[in-house]
Order: structure tokens, then C-alpha cells, then sequence
């Protein structure tokens, strides 16, 4: 990163009650993001994907716009992308160009030590900032872990009833249910090219 740069680490810890692997499927979702954490963010968006061709996870990478909620009320647009590294973990990049933020983050599911039908989540973050922001570490470290823990106790819900209808023996597989930016621009050239050809 650039020399005038500050960084700032931080290790934050959450425990879901429920398995590892209802918890590795609400991660490996991105799309629940603008329903299920609205006070958080304004809307989500898939810029473009890379298929997973195992077929073992949902994607092998994706990229996204993401709108957040700063103070709960002014929006700011970060871009993000996210890349699944192995079963469990995965590995993400966002930029939030207003305020030249660029956080990287490492995050690990491991089932709990005590309890192995809970799961302990894991993220390993590193922030960098534009030195003005350098002594404002303490408020960012808060502030993520307040994130993170908000967003652990709005995505139980999810892992209930993932649980519930696995448990009646409704084991829906997880889907990319929207369309990406992507395909929107380039299906509307195409059918632009398609439609300037007729006319010719």
C-alpha cells in the first residue's frame, strides 16, 4: 500500500448456534445481505461472478457494489470482491472510494471446541486508512466488531430455518438468484447490436 497509508488489525470472534456447515452456507451468501441487514446497508448487488466448475461452492469468486449505512443513515458505496479459498474459508477485499478505506479480510468458520454442534466464526481484518484517519483506530476496531456482531445475530434466523428444512428432509441447494450487472449490460447491448441489425 502507499507509504502515506495507516493500517490497523484486528481479530473478531462470533459464535453461531448452529452446525458449521448451515453457517458456511449463509456465509458463502451474499445476496441475503440487502434483506436480512438493512440496518446496515441500503442494497447489494452482484457486479460479475466466477462459476465454482467442482461445483463444491456457490461461486469461486464474485464481485459486488455494496451500499452502506454510515451512522445508520448516509449511504456509501463500496465496491468488494470476494474469492472462496478452501471449504470454510474465504478471503474478501472492499474499497469505500468517499473515504479512501480499503479493508481485506480473512474469515474462518471452525466447529466450537466445547460444543461441536455450534460453530465459531472468525475473521482476521487488516484496514488501511489515509493517515488522517491513523488515531482513529480504537473507534474502527469498535465499530467493526459491533458490525460483525449485528450481522451474526440478524443471519440466525437464517441458519434456523436452513436447519429446520434440512431436518425435514428439505435439503434445497443454495442459487445465485439474481443477475449480475454484467449480464444485465451486456444482454441490453446485445439486444441493442440485435435490433440495429434488423433495421438495416
Amino acid at each position: 500500500m502507499a507509504e502515506f497509508e495507516h493500517s490497523i488489525r484486528c481479530t473478531i470472534t462470533n459464535r453461531s448456534d448452529y452446525p458449521i456447515d448451515f453457517v458456511w452456507e449463509n456465509a458463502q451468501d451474499m445476496e441475503h445481505i440487502g434483506f436480512l441487514h438493512r440496518n446496515t446497508n441500503f442494497d447489494f448487488s452482484i457486479v460479475d461472478l466466477e462459476p465454482d466448475l467442482s461445483n463444491k461452492f456457490l461461486y469461486q469468486s464474485l464481485s459486488y457494489l455494496v451500499k452502506r449505512k454510515m451512522l445508520g443513515f448516509l449511504p456509501l458505496n463500496t465496491f468488494g470482491h470476494r474469492k472462496i479459498i478452501s471449504k470454510y474459508e474465504l478471503w474478501q477485499v472492499e474499497y469505500c472510494p468517499f473515504l479512501g478505506i480499503s479493508t481485506f479480510l480473512r474469515s474462518t468458520l471452525k466447529a466450537n471446541s466445547k460444543n461441536p454442534d455450534h460453530t465459531d466464526m472468525i475473521d482476521y481484518v487488516e484496514i488501511f486508512t489515509p493517515s488522517i484517519y491513523k488515531y482513529f483506530g480504537p473507534i474502527f476496531t469498535w465499530s467493526l466488531k459491533r458490525h460483525a456482531r449485528k450481522q451474526c445475530l440478524e443471519d440466525e434466523p437464517f441458519r434456523m430455518r436452513r436447519k429446520e428444512l434440512y431436518d425435514r428432509n428439505l435439503n434445497i441447494p443454495p442459487s445465485i438468484l439474481q443477475k449480475t450487472i454484467w449480464e444485465k449490460v451486456t444482454n441490453n447491448y446485445l439486444a441493442h447490436k440485435k435490433q440495429e441489425n434488423l433495421d438495416t
